[in-house]
This record gives structure tokens, C-alpha cells and sequence, in this order.
């Protein structure tokens, strides 16, 4: 139970229903805070360095500053051997907001310490049947800020889009701003034309996922066209393939946009071969 899960907090680790956040935590009041997702494997992570390295990047753009950066990993680990989660897949959530000053939209006139929390919890993948059927998506205009390379603790609007979603009885929503194609409310989105993968290029309008960056490289070294460039909401409607990459998703093929069925409702070839490749490429990063 949720209650039993061992937490860091604030340079502690404690049961995680002792944890305590005040009312004037900037992460609570304006959401000004970024925070990180990633996956272990049986006690290894995967791609944790990575996702510490875009942590400091949101975190440099949100001029919050952290101590101790380089502690997160082996803090992590020691969560993971806490929970007995060391031959189980887990999660592990990791949040930094700006820290407890009086209520003001200007930064603290003061030094705060930012305040810091991780959890790592048991992890049930998507079945397997979801991963071979595929899922629906719609789409929705971007409604979000223009800097969502930050990975930002507000997260109003992907909620809002995520709640569409499931109203619809679809899987995610995607986002086109301004005709394009950027990405999902918790996902990357990768589309297939005349044999060519495409995928919006890093922008201010995206969070360049880390899983995002395993895809393209693989299409790479794999003699996959793939191309970082918007579709237009022309050419995602006349789309051959399409997909959705993230840290819990991985590869998820996409056979209705829409009231449209993609293809013949079936997962096609390239959603499939990548889906393998990212399979592939986890197992082999593990070892």
C-alpha cells in the first residue's frame, strides 16, 4: 500500500504518509517546480543520468537552485533496496519545487531551499495485448504555454487534455498548434509518410522525451528514414502509420485518430519493427 512506501524528503527518508508540505511551498501554490519520471528494471535504472541531465536543464531555466545534484542516483538506488524493489519493475518520481516562502510571484528576496522529493513505486506495464492492438488518440489545439521544453511541475493543461482524452475513451490527446503536429499530453508523437518516420523537431514547443531520443537514434542506425520535422493536420489525417513514445508508454502503436481508423485498425509494419528495436535495445542496455 501507498502508506508502507519508504520516500525521500528533504534529505530524509520516511514513510511516505509522514511527509509533510506546507501551504506556502511554491511547488503548491503556483506549481513552480519541475520534476523527473524514469523506469527501473529489476533494481537497474534505465537512463537515469539522462533524465538528471534535463532535470538541471529545466531546472537552470527555472533559476532554481539545487545542491547535491549529483546524490539523486545512489538516493534513488537506496529507494529502490528500501521498497524490495530489486527484482520488480518500478517508477521513480522524482520533484524539486522553489521552496517555502510567503505567498509572492516574484522569486524569494531571500535564500530558500528548494524542496525535494522521490518516490520509487512498483511499476505494472501496459499489457501486452495493448502493445500488439494499439490505441486511439484525438487531437486537440495546443493550448499550452510556449515553453514546454521545461519540464514544469503546472501541468493544468496536459491534465485537461488527458481528462479529454479519456472522455472519448482514447488512450492520449495530441496537440496540433498553429496546423502542426507537436506532441501528446504525456507522450511523443512519431508519424510514418511514404516510408519516412517523422517527428517534431526540439523546440520550445515540445519536451524532447528521452525515450524520443532512444527512437530516433535507433531509426538511424537502423536504416529508418527519420525525419525532425511538424507535420501539418492535412498530413497526420492521411498518415500511413503513427505512434507514441514515452517512459511508461515505450513504443505504442495508434490505430484510430479520431473517429478515423488508421491503416485497417491494425499496428503497421515500422510501429511494429520500432517497437521491437526499443524492446531490443532495453533488454541489451540491461544486461
Amino acid at each position: 500500500m501507498t502508506d508502507q512506501l519508504t520516500v525521500y524528503f528533504n534529505g530524509e527518508f520516511m514513510p511516505e504518509y509522514e511527509v509533510k508540505i506546507s501551504p506556502n511551498d511554491r511547488g503548491f501554490v503556483f506549481g513552480d517546480g519541475s520534476y523527473e519520471v524514469f523506469r527501473s528494471y529489476k533494481g537497474k535504472l534505465f537512463y537515469a543520468d539522462e533524465h538528471i541531465v534535463r532535470l538541471k536543464y529545466s531546472l537552470s531555466q527555472l533559476r532554481i537552485e539545487m545542491n547535491n545534484v549529483e546524490r539523486i542516483i545512489p538516493t534513488v538506488q537506496q529507494l529502490i533496496e528500501k521498497n524490495n524493489l530489486g527484482e520488480k519493475e518500478a517508477t521513480i518520481y522524482l520533484q524539486v519545487s522553489r521552496g517555502v516562502f510567503k505567498r509572492m510571484h516574484a522569486f524569494p528576496d531571500e535564500k530558500v531551499d528548494p524542496t525535494v522529493f522521490i518516490r520509487a513505486r512498483e511499476f505494472t506495464p501496459y499489457s501486452e495485448e495493448l502493445f500488439q492492438k494499439g490505441v486511439k488518440v484525438i487531437t486537440m489545439e495546443d493550448f499550452r504555454w510556449t515553453r514546454c521544453d521545461i519540464k514544469s511541475t503546472a501541468l493544468l493543461s496536459n491534465i485537461l487534455s488527458a481528462q479529454q482524452a479519456a472522455d472519448c475513451n482514447a488512450f492520449e490527446s495530441i496537440f496540433l498548434r498553429d496546423g502542426l503536429l507537436t506532441e501528446g499530453s504525456h507522450t511523443n508523437v512519431f508519424a510514418v509518410i511514404d516510408d519516412c518516420v517523422y517527428t517534431h523537431p526540439k523546440s520550445n514547443h515540445i519536451l524532447s522525451g528521452i525515450s524520443r531520443e532512444i527512437v530516433i537514434d535507433l531509426c538511424r542506425t537502423n536504416d529508418i528514414t527519420i525525419i525532425e520535422k511538424a507535420i501539418t493536420e492535412e498530413q497526420l489525417n492521411n498518415v500511413d502509420e503513427l505512434f507514441l513514445v514515452g517512459t511508461s508508454t515505450e513504443v505504442m502503436p495508434v490505430v484510430q485518430l479520431n473517429e478515423k481508423t488508421i491503416r485497417d485498425g491494425n499496428s503497421g509494419p515500422f510501429s511494429r519493427r520500432i517497437q521491437q528495436l526499443y524492446k531490443n535495445y532495453i533488454s541489451d542496455y540491461l544486461k
